[in-house]
């Protein structure tokens, strides 16, 4: 399940004027600071595993598909959604305790909110702790191996907590540890096949993930930034046919200029699952798959030169991605394109 995570990427790619993946810098002055980011658009996906957001009416998934040897057909839906930090800093103790959505959880299509504290800690960087929950459950559907009926959805939902350190000892090191338990209310996965107890077993799409990162921030000059990633993931489903490991390389390019600023992101990668499937129409295979895309975001900043509540941190923002899952089993291959325009205000 967790696989979906890394395909849906490209949801919402908002990447700040000084931000490649790290943790903010903390205000030199005592007081509030933070974010909000609202973005509209459009995404085109193709996929079997995800509905959608019912709670904002946002539907991606097809309900009825027809052929469980065959990847799914693609479906366009509209997107409105909104991103957002506040916290308070101690210019004193250069602590910052925040709540909000990450804009990192936002581009993994994790809707989550954190709610954390953040220190500097002199030369050794800054370090963050925080407990995460979904803000807004995604929709899975509750046995998405139906055929030729319409499949019906349930929530998946998140909880766990996330450790980053960056800066590492004054350098562009960084790294990060989440962990999250996952809960789908109502899995059936595989109740219309008439498989046994044991095969559906398999299938159970509950269960936690361990989620490492590590990164460098290259400054090449000063309008001119790179930052290779290497992410690994560990999910421990219930079910050992969607349990497995998955490893992605991900490399930022950052260019800074007045009044626009480019943002750019290429992954690939792979994830190789611990047991075979066990619906008889996927031949044993044990999943494989290839992930790979690229995203795009363009922002012009301090657009007409509005200057709203004495600040100019205001941002028109254009983003573009596309991103691939491509399985040994065409039943889970997925793909995304999104188109995104939006408004991004720091104070």
């Amino acid at each position: 399940m967790k696989f979906i995570k890394g395909v849906l990427v490209a949801m919402i790619v908002v990447f700040t004027a000084n931000m490649a993946f790290a943790i903010d810098p903390i205000p030199k002055e005592s007081g509030f600071s933070g974010y909000i980011g609202p973005a509209i658009g459009a995404a085109r996906y193709k996929g079997n595993m995800i509905a959608g957001l019912n709670k904002l009416s946002m539907n991606f998934g097809k309900e009825t598909t027809d052929s469980l040897t065959e990847e799914a057909k693609p479906k366009t839906a509209g997107l409105g959604l909104l991103n957002f930090e506040f916290g308070y800093n101690f210019a004193s103790t250069r602590t910052r305790v925040f709540i909000g959505s990450s804009l990192e959880d936002f581009i993994q299509f994790n809707l989550s909110q954190q709610i954390g504290v953040r220190q500097e800690v002199g030369k050794l960087g800054i370090m963050s702790a925080g407990l995460m929950r979904s803000s807004i459950p995604v929709s899975v559907w509750k046995d998405p191996y139906m055929t030729d009926v319409p499949r019906e959805d349930t929530d998946r939902e998140s909880l766990g907590g996330r450790f980053a350190w960056d800066r590492m000892f004054s350098t562009g090191l960084g790294m990060q540890l989440d962990f999250r338990e996952t809960t789908i209310d109502d899995e059936q996965s595989g109740t219309a096949l008439g498989l046994t107890d044991a095969q559906r077993q398999l299938l159970d799409r509950n269960g936690n993930t361990l989620r490492g990162k590590l990164e460098y921030r290259f400054l090449i000059t000063p309008k001119h930034r790179l930052s290779p990633t290497f992410i690994y993931t560990r999910n421990d489903a219930d079910g050992d046919a969607m349990s497995g490991d998955s490893y992605t390389f991900q490399l930022t390019y950052l260019y800074f200029s007045q009044p626009f600023t480019f943002a750019g992101n290429a992954l690939f990668g792979k994830a190789n699952y611990d047991k075979a499937n066990p619906i008889p129409e996927f031949d044993n295979k044990t999943r494989e798959d290839d992930r790979y895309g690229f995203t795009g975001t363009l922002f012009y900043k301090n657009p007409f030169g509005w200057n709203w509540f004495g600040s100019d941190r205001i941002a028109f923002y254009g983003t573009v991605a596309y991103v691939v899952s491509d399985s040994n089993i065409n039943f889970y291959n997925t793909e995304m394109m999104l188109g995104a325009l939006g408004l991004m205000y720091r104070f």
